[in-house]
């Protein structure tokens, strides 16, 4: 069966909720420092976010791991897209790549 139609009957069974994220501050915590195993420095920038879904009464607050400190994500309402962030692991096992996660912008404010 061709993947088209495939994808077509998976949404008419399952129609697909929007995932919603909110951004209330720009503001990016960093942690940097050198690995104890390889010696290599990294850092680690995260931006707080709060996930809408269609089941929960409240947001969920979550830490948006960035790329990096300059790429911020701005205030407002986001549609999530987890499909660019999906990879598997060195054992099988499906994973999502928070820093892969894509984003588009519903309504600033």
């Amino acid at each position: 069966m061709d993947i088209t139609k495939i994808y077509d009957l998976s949404q008419k069974q399952h129609p697909r909720k929007p995932v919603v994220v909110e951004i209330h501050s720009t503001v990016v915590d960093s942690f940097s420092g050198k690995s104890k195993t390889s010696g290599k420095p990294f850092e680690i920038n995260k931006q707080t976010a709060y996930l809408h879904t269609s089941e929960a009464k409240y947001p969920r607050e979550f830490q948006l791991q960035l790329e990096d400190q300059n790429k911020v994500f701005a205030k407002g309402f986001y549609s999530l897209h987890l499909e660019p962030s999906l990879e598997f692991d060195n054992f099988g096992s499906l994973g999502i790549d928070a820093r892969k996660l894509k984003m588009d912008l519903i309504a600033d404010f």
